[in-house]
């Protein structure tokens, strides 16, 4: 089995890639390296940001002229929210992998058995997507609250992964569909309810993540 972290960080503005790459090379990369390997880590960054990633030992792939290559949801864009998702044939730089998963640049990783959690999900020849549920980590006040929102099998969290063969036809990249949908792409769906495995972190440069009710956690 192979297996890849992904993780989209293709800013232009100079201001957001700064604190992305701060709060990712700080936060959210050590945690994915507590994980057992084997695994790959991954970045869908600009070129002229390459070496930043590289230094770190994380790899990087590029995806040219993605705004041509872009897929619909016009209801996210007329939120004015960060639309990227591709097929994986614009990809330049990664191969398939078995095992995708995603996870932005500003979540983390709270456990780190999260990789052997959804280990038992996986079947050969069974296409499927398995999402986790999360806290959230207020970045101003450095505490945990409760999501609450509901999310499930048939609309999963940013927090996910994607299992299918890497030589499949009908190959899903995990960077494709937005992730309240990815998981109609698979054969299968599976939800991790437990949110003690990761959290989304609420700062000043989300596009539309907020804490609505602050219900702490235990």
């Amino acid at each position: 089995m192979t297996t890849a972290f992904i993780t989209r960080m293709h800013y232009e503005d100079d201001e957001l890639f700064q604190w992305r790459y701060w709060y990712y090379r700080t936060f959210t990369l050590p945690s994915i390296q507590k994980q057992s390997p084997p695994f790959d880590i991954w970045v869908w960054c600009e070129p002229k940001h390459s070496e930043l990633f590289t230094q770190l030992g994380v790899k990087v792939f590029h995806v040219p002229n993605w705004e041509e290559m872009q897929t619909g949801h016009q209801s996210e864009r007329r939120h004015g929210m960060h639309i990227d998702f591709v097929p994986f044939s614009a990809v330049q730089g990664m191969p398939r992998y078995d095992l995708q998963i995603s996870i932005d640049s500003d979540d983390v990783l709270m456990r780190p058995d999260f990789l052997g959690a959804m280990s038992h999900f996986l079947k050969p020849g069974e296409r499927t997507h398995v999402s986790f549920n999360w806290r959230f980590f207020d970045a101003s006040s450095l505490r945990f609250f409760k999501c609450p929102h509901k999310y499930g099998v048939n609309n999963g969290t940013a927090i996910f992964a994607l299992w299918q063969p890497r030589d499949a036809d009908n190959y899903v990249f995990a960077c494709s569909d937005s992730h309240n949908r990815i998981g109609q792409k698979m054969d299968n769906r599976k939800f991790v309810a437990d949110d003690s495995y990761c959290a989304v972190s609420i700062h000043p440069f989300n596009d539309s993540t907020r804490i609505t009710k602050r219900i702490p956690c235990e």
